[in-house]
């Protein structure tokens, strides 16, 4: 089994540097083997960024940059996501969820979300491990 045959709708390349990892999922807020993930629990996609194959996750919100002029509520009504967090440190920009789909309907309506009218930019919230520098 493939995390594609599981997850039908998660983008195999969600950007040029993150390709769908086919024998990994997210599941209980941990990274597993597709092979021990079985099919009753909930799964969500995790990606291996290129070069180098490091795992990261999406967690479903989406940071969404608007011009001046966007009605943001509106924009994102119409690509399916509603409003889920303002930023005070950057009024131009929003985080914001699917209406549907959980963390798949995300990723599957982010072309559309940043194609709208009055949106600067759409990229998903992503999550790796932690790495210590030093």
């Amino acid at each position: 089994m493939k995390a594609s045959d599981l997850l039908p709708g998660a983008p195999v390349h969600l950007r040029p540097d993150l390709l769908l990892a086919e024998d990994l999922a997210a599941a209980d807020g941990e990274v597993v083997s597709v092979d021990a993930a079985g099919s009753p629990r909930e799964l969500g996609p995790v990606y291996r960024r290129m070069p180098g194959g490091e795992p990261v996750v999406p967690t479903g919100r989406v940071l969404v940059r608007f011009d001046d002029s966007a009605d943001r509520t509106a924009v994102l009504a119409s690509a399916g996501y509603r409003l889920s967090e303002t930023l005070g440190y950057a009024p131009e920009a929003v985080w914001a969820r699917a209406v549907e789909g959980g963390v798949v309907g995300a990723l599957s309506g982010l072309d559309h979300l940043a194609a709208s009218a009055g949106v600067v930019a759409a990229e998903p919230e992503l999550i790796s491990e932690r790495t210590w520098k030093g």
